[in-house]
């Protein structure tokens, strides 16, 4: 699966694209600022895109309403430290596939090999990352 990041946290960027690639994936970007992202992403067309909120130069939600408009076959995955209970609405109704909150864990990304894993899909395969907590992103939505 190909797999894009826009963390502007260098550390956990790093983290998330070992992570991935120790699973076979492949990176095809490791973003670290919003400005312009949206259409480097469109561009490269990864199969999963994980968004942080905060970034500098543009905010994630503003990122993945431009994404939307202009490649909404990429599946994305928000990502943020925030506590406010109604992004995940906002990020829902922007399109976004799931949203993780921050700090994460391996087993947010990459579940256990007995378990079945829900949350996010792409339009082949399902990507092993969230457990939904909420009725925003419901977790009957995996394809495997």
């Amino acid at each position: 699966m190909r797999i894009a990041l826009i963390e502007d946290n260098a550390s956990l960027r790093k983290v998330l694209a070992a992570l991935f690639k120790s699973c076979g994936h492949e990176v095809v970007a490791e973003l670290a600022g919003g400005r312009g992202a949206a259409e480097r992403i469109a561009a490269l067309k990864p199969d999963v895109l994980c968004l942080d909120y905060h970034l500098p130069g543009q905010d994630g939600l503003a990122i993945l309403k431009s994404l939307q408009a202009a490649a909404p076959e990429i599946a994305v995955i928000f990502m943020t430290a925030s506590a406010d209970a109604g992004l995940e609405a906002l990020a829902a109704d922007a399109g976004a596939s799931g949203l993780i909150r921050k700090p994460l864990s391996q087993d947010q990304i990459v579940p256990a090999p007995s378990t079945t894993p829900t949350g996010w899909v792409s339009t082949t395969e399902y990507v092993p990352a969230l457990s939904p907590t909420n009725d925003h992103f419901p977790s009957d939505t995996v394809t495997s």
